[in-house]
């Protein structure tokens, strides 16, 4: 029970931390910046950078920690979490923008493009999740 529930964590942690380093941006010595980027609330997001973001949606912690957007810690929160779902999907890219220094804005979305078959599958995964509950619960409750 125990040790089973160890290797659990360990194993997301490991998991999470995986993702994240196969998936870190390394910029280029000397590469130029786009210098709209990085800026915070200062920062001009470009109209490309506006639109869904799957990986935000689907690995929103990962996500959240590999880009530096500290916000996606509150989706640890249980009522919060699905909020964090839908704000980060809406969202994610102009945080993303915001927070980081970036080239361009193909690399940007480029990068962001790496995200988003990982982000759709677990975001499936997770709707599933959720049905596979449900359907638990209402069948306890039948049993009643």
């Amino acid at each position: 029970g125990l040790v089973g529930i160890i290797a659990f964590v360990v194993a997301c942690f490991g998991i999470t931390i995986g993702i994240i380093c196969l998936l870190k941006r390394v910029v280029p010595a000397g590469a130029t910046l786009d210098p709209r980027a990085g800026k915070g609330n200062a920062s001009e997001v470009p109209p490309e950078i506006h639109g869904w973001n799957w990986g935000a949606t689907g690995l929103p912690i990962v996500w959240g920690i590999a880009h530096g957007v500290w916000i996606c810690l509150l989706g640890l929160i249980p009522p919060i979490g699905l909020l964090m779902i839908i704000y980060l999907g809406a969202k994610g890219n102009e945080l993303a923008w915001r927070k980081n220094k970036w080239e361009s804005v193909e690399v940007f979305l480029d990068i962001q493009n790496k995200w988003k078959p990982v982000g759709i599958a677990f975001f499936i995964l997770l709707i599933l999740g959720w049905i596979n509950n449900i359907l638990l619960l209402l069948k306890f409750a039948k049993g009643f």
